[in-house]
C-alpha cells in the first residue's frame, strides 16, 4: 500500500474523523443480529458461535454505523468472522464490499451459509489474518482469539482443535493480536477505523499503546464485565 492510495482515499472521504466525531456508546440502537438457523449439530464443535463479545461487538458497530457511513468506505475486512454474524450485519448496514477472512475452513463455510440465509452477499477467504489481501481496507473489525492458554497455535488445526484456534491467543492471549496489529496498520486507509475485542487480562492499555506506535489511535468504546472476564471493544483511527 503506498502513500499516494493512503492519501486518495482520505481525500475521497473528506475530512478524517476524530473520536468525538462518533456518539457516545450506546447499546439499545443496535439491530437484530442475523440469523444462523442453517446451524447443524456438528457445527459448534468447530465454529465459535455467537456469544457475549459477539454481541457487545455488533452492539458498538451498529452505535458506530451513521458516523461509519459518513466516510462511505469502500472495503471493510472482518478478520475471524466465526460464524459470520457480524460480517453479515455489516453487509446490511454498509454499501461496501464486506470481505471476511478466517484461518479455519469450517468458519468460512458457516459465514458463507450465513451471509446466504440473511441475502447478503460476502466476499469469503480462508487465509491467515491478512497474508492474503493485496488491497487496502477502510474498515478491518477483529474478534481476536484472546483466552489465555498453553494451547500449542504451532500445530495444524483439524475438526478436533478448530474451536481451541478461534478461541486461544497464546500463553497471555496475546499472540494473535500482536501478529495482527502490523498487517492492520499498513492495510488500513488513512483515517480508517479497527475495531478489536480484548479482554482486560491482555493488558488492554499496553495493546492501545501498542497501536500508537503504529499509527493507531485507540480508545476503549466499551468495557463490560461478564462472568468471568472483561471485555472491552477498542476503536483505532489510522494516522
Amino acid at each position: 500500500m503506498t502513500g499516494d492510495l493512503d492519501n486518495c482515499a482520505a481525500n475521497s472521504r473528506g475530512e478524517q474523523l476524530n473520536h468525538s466525531d462518533f456518539p457516545k456508546f450506546d447499546g439499545s440502537v443496535a439491530q437484530k443480529l442475523p440469523t444462523y438457523r442453517h446451524l447443524q449439530r456438528t457445527d459448534g464443535k468447530e465454529v465459535y458461535l455467537p456469544s457475549d463479545d459477539t454481541f457487545l461487538l455488533h452492539d458498538v458497530l451498529c452505535s458506530d454505523a451513521s458516523t461509519i457511513s459518513t466516510q462511505s468506505p469502500s472495503i471493510i475486512i472482518e478478520l475471524g468472522p466465526g460464524s459470520g454474524v457480524i460480517s453479515t450485519g455489516l453487509a446490511s448496514r454498509h454499501s461496501s464490499l464486506v470481505t471476511s477472512i478466517d484461518l479455519s475452513p469450517y468458519a468460512a463455510d458457516f459465514t458463507r451459509r450465513t451471509a446466504s440465509e440473511n441475502g447478503q452477499t460476502l466476499s469469503v477467504i480462508c487465509g491467515d489474518l491478512l497474508t492474503s489481501v493485496s488491497s487496502a481496507a477502510d474498515v478491518i473489525v477483529f474478534n481476536p482469539p484472546y483466552v489465555p492458554d498453553e494451547f500449542d497455535l504451532a500445530q495444524p488445526m483439524t475438526r478436533s482443535n478448530a474451536l481451541d484456534f478461534a478461541l486461544v491467543g497464546g500463553p497471555d492471549g496475546r499472540a494473535i493480536i500482536d501478529k495482527a496489529l502490523p498487517m492492520i496498520a499498513n492495510t488500513l486507509t488513512k483515517g480508517g477505523l479497527l475495531y478489536l475485542v480484548a479482554i482486560e487480562a491482555n493488558g488492554v492499555q499496553a495493546i492501545v499503546d501498542d497501536m500508537a506506535g503504529l499509527g493507531l489511535d485507540g480508545v476503549v468504546v466499551v468495557r463490560k464485565r461478564f462472568d468471568v472476564e472483561t471485555l472491552v471493544v477498542i476503536r483505532a483511527i489510522r494516522r
